[in-house]
């Protein structure tokens, strides 16, 4: 075991130790372990698809999900039958009641459940931050034992590379809390520790979530604005980082050259135009970057409501345009590239190669849409370009805004 996964073991909360099922199943947890009490969940959605799986990595095997909707009445969810409220009343009445919904939802079922004769101990409604926490802490995210030792000579080289204390250990802490059994405690000391936002976070990390990393993708004592940048702002979005770019400049007495926006999604795009229109030397192209020219399928969450990010995916309703840097512009002497483009930012990253090695702008990668890119987009920039160093930062209450800083 090497350096980096001997830390990582020793910051990683074993299932024995972890606040899930004491927030979970509160003051019944004994019962509920020692066999004597099943448990069904209310609400057969995503969030409670995703409880019932971390349920079942802490060896709790629910007996069945319910819900007031009749669409999902009859249905499986995570494996177990969705029953209606009738059949939970008739059948599973001795049960403890674990109500998986959303605070406000939760609060009415809960009434509801009082109204049909359940009594109040046998129903419990979660901690709404832990909650949110757990059923936002997806598989994609997570690290088994054997998959850190299958990495263990990557992690140490990435970690290696980069060039402060502080990036160090957040890059240690942040796998060491996927690693992890589900605890939110550690999740909030991480978040303490080591998210630089504005003010303190306060108590609703994801229920009000604060994302910072517009300003301090040019607001560090590490990466410095200069004059005449040529600021690629790689997943535009509606224009609010360029808009952040070009006040951050005003605000440091600092003309930039141009401001070049990339964003493939239609509606996102339009607004994008409308939004930067007023700002001096700027071009908004419609793609997506990527390694190559092609035509891919792209999904929106939202689709009617520009402002939504976006990601390219093989079940997307529509397709853009991607390309690669390179190709796009070519001579355009880009000084600063930021990327936030939801899971491409690797394939992104190769097309750029040439504009990387010729003009070693300064980087802003985020490194959070996918779990192994933490450790593979350092490696592949130092493939690139030697000289770089390199800084980790999280500017943000959840999971998001991890960033890569590139320095030449």
């Amino acid at each position: 075991m090497n350096q980096v996964l001997r830390e990582i073991n020793e910051l990683t909360t074993s299932c024995e130790m972890a606040d899930f099922l004491p927030n979970i199943l509160g003051w019944h947890l004994a019962a509920v372990t020692g066999g004597s009490l099943p448990v069904v969940l209310f609400g057969a959605g995503s969030a409670g698809s995703y409880l019932c799986n971390a349920l079942k990595i802490h060896f709790v095997t629910i007996a069945a999900f319910c819900d007031n909707n009749p669409a999902l009445v009859g249905t499986r969810c995570g494996g177990h039958p969705v029953i209606s409220l009738e059949e939970l009343a008739s059948s599973h009445r001795d049960c403890l009641i674990v109500i998986s919904t959303a605070r406000q939802t939760a609060l009415q079922i809960h009434d509801q459940l009082l109204g049909c004769g359940f009594s109040e101990d046998r129903l419990h409604i979660p901690p709404t931050e832990p909650l949110l926490y757990y059923t936002n802490l997806v598989n994609q995210y997570c690290w088994t034992v054997a998959e850190l030792y299958a990495h263990e000579q990557q992690l140490q080289a990435a970690f290696d590379l980069l060039s402060d204390q502080k990036s160090k250990e957040l890059f240690v802490r942040r796998i060491a809390l996927f690693a992890s059994a589900y605890d939110y405690a550690s999740f909030r000391r991480f978040i303490d520790g080591y998210a630089d936002l504005h003010a303190p976070p306060g108590d609703k990390l994801f229920s009000e979530p604060r994302y910072d990393e517009n300003y301090f993708y040019f607001n560090s004592d590490f990466c410095q604005l200069g004059e005449q940048e040529v600021f690629a702002n790689v997943g535009a979005l509606v224009g609010d980082c360029a808009l952040e770019f070009a006040a951050s400049c005003a605000a440091k007495g600092l003309e930039y050259r141009e401001i070049i926006n990339f964003e493939p999604d239609p509606n996102n795009f339009r607004q994008l135009v409308l939004n930067t229109q007023h700002l001096p030397n700027v071009r908004c192209l419609p793609y997506g970057l990527w390694s190559q020219r092609d035509r891919l399928r792209f999904s929106n969450p939202d689709p009617l409501q520009a402002g939504t990010p976006g990601s390219l995916s093989n079940d997307g309703t529509i397709e853009v345009d991607v390309a690669s840097m390179d190709e796009l512009i070519p001579d355009a002497g880009v000084t600063f590239i930021k990327m936030d483009i939801e899971g491409a930012e690797l394939q992104a990253l190769i097309g750029a190669i040439g504009t990387i090695c010729q003009n070693r702008p300064k980087l802003a990668i985020s490194l959070y849409h996918k779990r192994d890119d933490i450790f593979k987009i350092p490696l592949l920039l130092h493939n690139f370009y030697p000289d770089y160093k390199f800084y980790l930062r999280h500017y943000c209450t959840t999971f998001s805004e991890t960033i890569l800083f590139a320095v030449p």
